[in-house]
């Protein structure tokens, strides 16, 4: 996450200043004199300006010694990243156009912090508009300009800091050790034989985001935007989360979560069943705007939460009172997502407590996606509509789950048509990639790849573990990070109650997976 500077401005006993930076050992062609050079008119407009450089010159014939400072060593990385960290914009004013690498533009980068740097040729591919500012060789002028530029716009210096952060994640140690791996294994097969781990799980963010009536919708890269208010979207998704986690960690800290979660959905249901999707921060429900979609995921929710063994028998009842309010309306429901949704609720609460009435209503609603799938499927297009949007994989997943209740042979044959062609989409050399926000996919068209959604990567590793375990044919499942999406030249720094959840929603789905089939050492 990016940092703000003025923590470690303070440690270094710069509270109060504009810190511009430049590092490397001293020579005729780092170009720090053009900088210099370029601060009087800059100091005009924030004479709390200082600039550091690591090295010797003469800064006196400008009078600029109070805005310029020289540190005369060497210095670890250890200190570099403390003056990084204090930086507002790093500057590269190498003089050599042939430059093909740059450490200390990238360490700037790395640091989340706005650059600006003369145009050598590893300048020219890192740093883009929205990471920060290419100026001409021996400009003086080129150089005050770009300065002055981001100085005077704060919302430009943050999007270029968040963005600088964002495109060098590939390449911290982690992330370039596991690039290594993928050329080692191309090669050598070696993909079975290291051990297979996943992240620890935790819900540290979770509890982060959650106060004592639900989980916020938005947040600002990890932190809580309580203006925004809550969904029932998210509040049903982390109830889930927390069933799961407490089936299988058995912490009595969930159940507090559980039932805040709970609470929450029982608050937004209305005296016909309705459950109604947006809560402000004022704890006012928004009644003009109801999702179907919202409405299913509550059902799927409530119904798992029903089917875990271990729970209250107290919170259970309670879910179930609320299922059973809102089953009323399910004949009305039409859109996809929602039906598919439901199909879920259904068979987790029918494996608790079947009922004459359940199965029924599974292939009412079963049998609608078989329609879609019907009016909407060709020979080249396997798919329930005419285009492919987010959540994607809950369509077969549903079916999959149709089928074990009812053992109608044409649901499963339509969940695997359905999975296979969507995994045609949406796997491109063995990675998974889903279909992008920014545009979708339309029949005849072709698939958006940004921005790329966590929920959707979440689905599909439960649909795929489900497909796997229903079929017992084999399938490739992938997970992400928590991330709130992947854009075209970064990730989207914010965790968001969304992408936090659908996280840890796929690795629960994972851990209980490798652990029943007992693969994960």
């Amino acid at each position: 996450m990016v940092e703000s500077s003025l923590k470690e401005k303070t440690r270094l006993g710069y509270k109060g200043k504009i810190i511009l930076s430049s590092f490397g050992m001293m020579n005729p062609g780092k170009g720090y004199e053009y900088v210099i050079e370029a601060l009087p008119k800059v100091v005009e407009k924030f004479p709390n300006l200082l600039y550091i450089i690591v090295g010797e010159t003469h800064p006196k014939e400008f009078g600029l010694q109070k805005h310029v400072k020289f540190y005369n060593k060497y210095v670890k990385l250890s200190e570099i990243i403390k003056y990084l960290k204090s930086t507002d914009i790093y500057l590269c004013s190498n003089l050599n156009p042939n430059q093909i690498t740059s450490g200390t533009l990238v360490y700037a980068l790395g640091a989340g912090r706005a650059a600006i740097s003369t145009p050598f040729l590893h300048a020219k591919d890192i740093l883009t508009p929205e990471r920060g500012i290419l100026i001409n060789f021996k400009d003086k002028n080129s150089v005050r300009d770009a300065i002055l530029k981001i100085l005077s716009n704060p919302a430009l210096k943050g999007l270029m800091e968040k963005n600088a952060y964002s495109y060098t994640r590939h390449m911290i140690w982690p992330n370039v050790a596991l690039s290594y791996m993928e050329v080692f294994n191309k090669y050598l097969n070696i993909k079975d034989k290291y051990e297979k781990s996943f992240p620890k799980i935790k819900l540290n963010h979770l509890l982060r985001l959650t106060d004592d009536f639900g989980i916020f919708q938005f947040v600002n890269y990890t932190k809580p935007d309580k203006t925004e208010g809550y969904t029932l979207d998210d509040n049903a998704r982390a109830m889930i989360v927390c069933c799961m986690h407490y089936n299988k960690f058995k912490q009595d800290s969930q159940l507090n979560l559980i039932k805040t979660y709970l609470d929450f959905i029982k608050y937004v249901q209305q005296k016909d069943g309705r459950l109604f999707n947006f809560v402000d921060h004022n704890r006012k429900i928004n009644l003009d705007n109801r999702v179907d979609d919202a409405h299913g995921r509550a059902l799927w929710a409530l119904g798992f939460l029903i089917s875990i063994d271990l729970l209250p028998k107290e919170l259970k009842s309670e879910a179930e009172e609320i299922f059973k309010k809102a089953l009323g309306i399910v004949n009305k429901i039409k859109s996809p997502r929602a039906v598919a949704f439901i199909i879920l609720g259904l068979y987790f609460y029918n494996k608790a407590k079947p009922t004459s009435e359940i199965i029924p209503t599974i292939k009412m609603l079963a049998d609608h996606l078989v329609s879609l799938y019907n009016d909407n499927s060709s020979k080249e297009w396997k798919w329930f509509e005419t285009y492919l949007t987010y959540s994607n994989s809950k369509l077969p997943e549903s079916l999959f789950y149709a089928y074990l209740v009812t053992k109608d042979e044409k649901y499963l044959n339509i969940a695997k048509l359905t999975l296979n062609f969507l995994i045609s989409i949406t796997f491109e050399n063995n990675r998974f990639a889903p279909v992008g926000q920014d545009g979708w996919y339309f029949k005849d068209g072709h698939k958006a790849h940004f921005d790329q959604q966590p929920v959707d990567t979440s689905s599909m590793v439960q649909t795929l573990i489900l497909a796997k375990e229903v079929t017992n044919e084999e399938y490739d499942e992938h997970t992400g990070g928590c991330h709130d999406g992947i854009g075209k030249s970064s990730i989207n720094l914010n965790q968001g109650a969304e992408s936090t959840i659908s996280y840890l929603i796929a690795r629960l789905s994972l851990d209980g997976y490798y652990r029943k089939n007992k693969d994960m050492r």
